[in-house]
């Protein structure tokens, strides 16, 4: 941490699956905050907790140059999720974040969510294995209708339901910008695909829509595929 304070040249950065604690994030974040050319890191599979978070997420509100963050799988839960909320609405440059395997629930999700209706930098958003319920779709639902930049959305193995699966394809009827979501393994029925099958006949910026190890069924299956042909 204290070589990146003075780093000129270093561009990425993996120290993912090192056993680092909240202490160790604390030192990275205060190197991250004057470093000056970092742009990729990935600290996944650590055990940062909600107080590395916070520290790190403290580095990203004046930090100017990180484009992809992964901090996936370090036992993050709501409270942490919070604050990284907070880096995301001022921060304009992250384009890349990788939050899966933690334990936003619904309202981790709903603060990020409301992140996404301010921010203008971030492209991809993973989140999936979070422990998200409808409740937090309906709140990602609100943000995807009037964020003009987020082009991937995975949200997969989650319990979303068809009633947050409709949330999230409502959104995209008007959405513009999103081009891959991933809905995997999300307890959706037919009834979910249905309303799938409708982003696909209305959204034609839509390019990829990953659906399986779901519940859709045969009368599912028709219904995308009718969306599909026309």
């Amino acid at each position: 941490s204290r070589s990146l304070k003075t780093n000129k040249l270093l561009k990425k950065l993996n120290i993912s699956r090192n056993d680092i604690t909240s202490e160790g994030a604390c030192k990275l974040a205060e190197a991250i905050q004057s470093n000056a050319t970092l742009q990729k890191l990935d600290i996944s599979y650590n055990r940062l907790s909600d107080d590395g978070t916070t520290a790190i997420s403290r580095s990203l509100k004046t930090n100017k140059l990180l484009k992809k963050l992964n901090i996936s799988r370090n036992d993050i839960t709501s409270e942490g999720a919070c604050k990284l909320a907070e880096a995301i609405q001022s921060n304009a440059t992250l384009q890349k974040l990788d939050i899966s395997y933690n334990r936003l629930s619904d309202d981790g999700t709903t603060a990020i969510s409301r992140s996404l209706k301010t921010n203008k930098s971030l492209k991809e958003l993973n989140i999936s294995h979070n422990y998200i319920t409808s409740e937090g779709a309906h709140k990602l639902a609100e943000a995807i209708q009037s964020n003009v930049t987020l082009q991937k959305l995975d949200i997969s193995h989650n319990t979303l339901s068809d009633d947050g699966t409709t949330a999230i394809s409502r959104s995209l009827k008007t959405n513009k910008s999103l081009k891959e979501l991933n809905i995997s393994s999300n307890c959706i029925t037919a009834k979910g695909a249905s309303e799938i099958a409708k982003v696909i006949q209305i959204n034609a910026g839509m390019q990829n829509i990953n659906i399986s190890k779901n519940y859709i069924s045969v009368e599912g299956l028709l219904c995308i595929m009718g969306a599909v042909k026309n």
